[in-house]
């Protein structure tokens, strides 16, 4: 959770650097899943990866793929979130 804007990030950066690698949502999608690893991440994966295998899409496209993972694994309170630390502190 606390590394999924870092994660999206990354993937973004890499997969628009290298266009010419990436040139349709399935690959681009395939290689943002082969990095998802862990815990409730893992059991995400590999939950769109069987329905992929059974032909089915569960992302329209890449767009979807990062609002389906964001929706998942962001921060549900991050304001609560940075309260906590600011009172840690």
């Amino acid at each position: 959770m606390k590394e999924m804007k870092s994660f999206v990030s990354s993937l973004i950066l890499y997969i628009y650097g290298r266009k010419a690698e990436f040139p349709s949502n399935e690959s681009k999608i395939m290689f943002a899943l082969s990095y998802i690893q862990g815990g409730k991440a893992q059991y995400w994966k590999n939950e769109a990866i069987n329905l992929i295998a059974a032909g089915q899409e569960p992302f329209k496209d890449f767009k979807d793929f990062i609002t389906q993972l964001e929706a998942q694994f962001r921060d549900p309170s991050p304001k609560a979130t940075a309260i906590g630390k600011l009172k840690t502190l």
